[in-house]
């Protein structure tokens, strides 16, 4: 867990503040945000037959900083989040029984996109963009009184391919909305299963499609926005492994996750 906190803290500023354009140009060119974050998560995991027999659900909180720098007529922009966060967990185990249990997530995200400005007219603009991000998070299934608990490491690299648009409502406040769809490069997900004698086992989902999307509103010095971000996996291969005698196989079965949310800060 350290270690990926590190490398978050690490890519923070090289994306935020040093990809193209300094800070001092980003804000003399672009724009600055720092925010909170407050979202609805649903994570599911899904049988061979596609039934649901995993879902978890609760409010994750967070906090974000995002800068887009501007070199006529290309941008840049890049995000930076962490977040966590305590959610219901309701599912079964191997042999069907049912479980009910609480799940704390730990994570944080960073993206950079490279857009292509286009002035339809003075009030507003499309912004076609392309870039790639990189997602982590610590999913820790908490023990219950029958049932032992464990924690998962998960690691997601994806590219982004979108559209933004920006309109104009007065001098210092503007309409902002942005879609897409993000394509998985590789995925990991390392569960740690020591509690219960078993190694650490690495396990990786098949690549998937998912959307985002965000509208809000932006007037200096406050920004606000509502978003969506899906997060999609197909099942993994099979991992094998012994332990003594026996050999035991493990996948990552179908999962998904549904997250909607409001973002509020300050505007620089």
């Amino acid at each position: 867990m350290k270690k990926n906190i590190a490398i978050i803290l690490i890519f923070l500023p090289m994306l935020i503040f040093n990809t193209v354009l300094t800070a001092e140009q980003a804000l003399a060119a672009g724009e600055f945000d720092v925010y909170g974050t407050i979202e609805s998560f649903t994570w599911k995991e899904f049988d061979d037959s596609g039934g649901e027999f995993l879902e978890e659900s609760g409010p994750i909180y967070g906090a974000g900083i995002t800068a887009k720098g501007l070199i006529q007529p290309l941008t840049i922009k890049g995000r930076a989040e962490l977040f966590s966060g305590s959610v219901d967990y309701d599912g079964q185990t191997q042999a069907g029984m049912s479980v009910k249990s609480d799940t704390e997530y730990l994570g944080g995200k960073v993206e950079a996109d490279l857009g292509w400005l286009i002035v339809i007219d003075e009030t507003f603009a499309l912004e076609p963009f392309a870039g790639i991000g990189y997602r982590w998070w610590e999913r820790n299934i908490k023990s219950t009184g029958t049932v032992i608990g464990y924690t998962e490491n998960w690691w997601s690299s994806y590219v982004r391919l979108g559209l933004r648009s920006e309109s104009e409502i007065s001098t210092q406040s503007k309409l902002f909305a942005e879609a897409g769809i993000k394509i998985a490069i590789k995925n990991e997900n390392e569960v740690d299963l020591t509690e219960i004698g078993l190694p650490l086992i690495t396990v990786e989902p098949a690549n998937a499609t998912a959307f985002f999307a965000e509208i809000g509103l932006r007037g200096e010095p406050f920004v606000i926005s509502v978003f969506y971000e899906g997060l999609r996996f197909k099942k993994s291969d099979m991992v094998i492994v012994s332990v003594g005698p026996a050999i035991l196989g493990f996948t990552q079965p179908e999962s998904e996750a549904d997250i909607f949310g409001l973002n509020a800060g300050f505007a620089f």
